[in-house]
């Protein structure tokens, strides 16, 4: 039987090789032998990450664009189920790479069926440890938004647990955001196959200004408070100002936007 490490390890490889598929870059992976537990991760797979981010640095140096495949439809094409998720052609660098997961059950907890699902996502996570991700907790739109948004921050705190757990590594980078309702993959939705598919969990890789609006506002905040940065007073209240009105995205979102651009330059991560 194939343990949750090995199936962990088997997905990296699958990763690496769209990676230098899509860079045109000569690459085999090690066949493993390891017949005892597996960690996800060795000597070996370590040496083969550090040659692809090599031989990407050189083609950038030399001016060349690099390109990474969706990782969302590779890791589905391993067994995932449920997944939602458009596949992209190949992309450049500075796309944000997307796994949108619809797994939550009405009251708010993760189907056990449906839990061997997060082993992928921790796949994904470890296969850019440098990074910073960030795990965006959705729910449906019925009941009020302030239930919605304590429900979803929970939900995004539950995954990053869970995904931490699979990697049996404190120190990967992940910040949890519940959202609420207000980036759901059908905006109107009207009945129950449609609410399910808007109680999910988003993971991306951290890029600055890839939301818009009060989620943008909320993913900056919330990367200043993980990483123990001081947030100014008026900051602070302006924040709370805006949260106190029912959120309208054509009269709001400027002001939600600029609110995130000022805690972007507080935390500084990825600015140029």
């Amino acid at each position: 039987m194939e343990t949750r490490g090995k199936k962990i390890c088997e997905t990296l490889k699958a990763i690496r090789c769209q990676i230098a598929d899509a860079n045109g870059i000569d690459y085999t992976p090690t066949v493993c032998n390891h017949k005892g537990n597996c960690s996800g991760t060795c000597p070996a797979c370590e040496s083969e990450r550090s040659f692809l981010e090599q031989q990407l640095r050189l083609k950038e140096k030399a001016g060349q664009v690099v390109r990474i495949v969706g990782l969302v439809s590779g890791l589905t094409a391993l067994g995932t189920q449920n997944l939602v998720a458009q596949q992209p052609a190949v992309e450049e660098t500075d796309v944000v790479m997307n796994w949108d997961a619809h797994f939550f059950d009405f009251n708010g907890s993760i189907s056990p069926a449906q839990e061997t699902q997060t082993d992928e996502m921790a796949a994904f996570v470890a296969a850019y440890p440098n990074e910073l991700f960030i795990i965006l907790g959705h729910t449906e739109k019925r009941g009020s938004e302030e239930f919605n948004m304590k429900l979803s921050q929970r939900r995004a705190d539950y995954m990053r647990e869970i995904i931490k757990s699979r990697l049996g590594d404190t120190n990967v980078h992940i910040v949890p955001v519940g959202v609420a309702f207000l980036a759901p993959r059908i905006p109107n939705a009207t009945n129950e196959a449609e609410h399910e598919q808007n109680r999910k969990a988003t993971l991306v890789i951290y890029e600055p200004g890839h939301h818009s609006g009060k989620v943008d506002a909320l993913v900056e905040y919330a990367i200043c408070k993980e990483f123990k940065v001081a947030i100014p007073q008026k900051l602070k209240i302006k924040l709370n100002q805006l949260n106190q009105r029912a959120y309208d995205d054509t009269t709001m979102r400027k002001d939600y936007d600029d609110l995130a651009q000022k805690l972007r330059a507080l935390h500084g991560i990825k600015q140029e």
